[in-house]
């Protein structure tokens, strides 16, 4: 029996790396296909004619539009924030390295540090299934958290809940389980769902937002969990118009109130040009606040916003985020940085800054990602981001009053395949 179990086990990762390789080569030939067909596009919108021949650089843009951009025009930048470069965890660059063996972001790419700060739960992977390991910050430590499972929520109160995963479909390369709770390391797990294509938990106090992947548009309906089995689809109660509000971009500092975007992508999704919005909801009822559109179906004079993306920050009144990406290489509005404001329970869209390169838009910008927009300690107006682009993977730090950027070097040069920050979107 167990020799059975061994062996159904070594089959989800091979197929699964063999589906998410495939996927990326196909990712990069349609998004090259999208560059050749949309480029000229992008330089002939842009706000000056470029002269000729200066497309191959990227199209300059006046100096008395500077404002709206946020310009990568100084170097020598280095995180300042905990994060992952390859398979070393570090406090920010030049610190320490904790080497993580057998990370495995392919497989589980989860990185969640405890609210305390100790603890490290980072993605592995196990006999091919998903795993979760343990790393002591303090000792160095190592030990196996969960096997079979990925995806893990640890909030302030102690609570600790991640997917333990029970199927894995070679069709559609998606693992299938229920969300576990338990009170810290040691306590007892308590099942929250059914079996279901669960993803992403975030805390909101002793509520848990989840979502779904369970159908054919990516991401699905947004679930709040607030106990084992009870629950209710977000915008249920409007007279039974169940709007998919999908991706959880931040949790306000309190807990009780959360920031999504509704784009779907897939069939029955948004599709090219619909309108996206995002909406403010109230956790304890589920109530919808307030909602902006962001895209006014990118009409002229719109915002020109794919989606928010998630991994926001929600500082105060602000909420910073990046733009989302469409999923499966299509193209989408360049990288930006984008600024809302929570006040009286009213959300309201403030700033839309793309990213440019020493006056000048960068030609792939349709290829251009920045994530994980986070305001640095101690300096209210100074935030930090990564940045990918075709080849470079780079962080940046930008001063917002000044709309400077100052860049690291691109990491992706000496072949590092992952880099981000090691925060916790959980609020008490």
């Amino acid at each position: 029996m167990e020799a059975g179990v061994s062996s159904a086990r070594s089959e989800p990762a091979d197929t699964g790396r063999l589906l998410s390789v495939s996927f990326r080569v196909c990712v990069v030939v349609i998004a090259a296909a999208g560059l050749l067909m949309f480029g000229s596009v992008r330089v002939a919108a842009a706000p000056v004619n470029c002269p000729p021949g200066a497309a191959s650089q990227g199209c300059p843009v006046p100096k008395r539009d500077l404002g709206r951009y946020l310009n990568i025009v100084g170097a020598n930048a280095g995180p300042a924030l905990p994060f992952v470069l390859g398979d070393a965890f570090r406090l920010k660059a030049g610190g320490r390295g904790r080497r993580l063996p057998g990370y495995d972001p392919g497989v589980c790419g989860s990185l969640l540090r405890s609210p305390n700060g100790r603890y490290l739960l980072y993605g592995t992977s196990l006999n091919g299934w998903p795993a979760l390991e343990l790393l002591d910050l303090a000792t160095g430590s190592r030990s196996l958290f969960q096997a079979r499972a990925c995806d893990p929520a640890w909030g302030s109160h102690g609570l600790i809940a991640y997917l333990r995963y029970s199927r894995y479909s070679a069709v559609t390369g998606r693992y299938s389980g229920r969300i576990i709770v338990q009170h810290g390391l040691a306590g007892v797990p308590s099942t929250w769902t059914g079996a279901g294509a669960w993803q992403s938990p975030v805390w909101a106090g002793g509520s848990l937002l989840v979502g779904s992947n369970a159908d054919a548009v990516i991401p699905g309906p947004l679930m709040i969990f607030y106990g084992p089995h009870h629950s209710r689809d977000v915008g249920e109660q409007r007279g039974g118009d169940r709007r998919p509000f999908s991706s959880v971009v931040a949790v306000n500092p309190q807990g009780t109130e959360a920031l999504l975007d509704t784009e779907r992508l897939g069939a029955g999704g948004g599709g090219a040009g619909a309108q996206d919005s995002a909406a403010l909801i109230r956790i304890s009822d589920d109530r919808i606040l307030s909602t902006v559109v962001l895209n006014s179906n990118e009409a002229p004079g719109g915002s020109n916003v794919a989606a928010l993306a998630p991994g926001g920050s929600w500082i105060g009144d602000q909420v910073l985020t990046t733009n989302g990406v469409f999923l499966g290489g299509s193209s989408h509005p360049p990288a930006t940085l984008i600024t809302l404001t929570v006040t009286g329970r009213k959300l309201r869209l403030r700033s839309v800054k793309q990213f440019i390169q020493n006056g000048q838009l960068p030609l792939t910008e349709d290829l251009d990602q920045a994530s994980q927009a986070t305001p640095l300690p101690g300096k209210p107006y100074d935030i930090a981001v990564w940045f990918e682009a075709i080849g470079q993977i780079r962080y940046l730090q930008c001063d917002t009053l000044t709309d400077h950027c100052t860049t690291s070097p691109d990491y992706q040069a000496a072949m590092t395949p992952t880099a981000t920050f090691v925060t916790n979107p959980s609020r008490p």
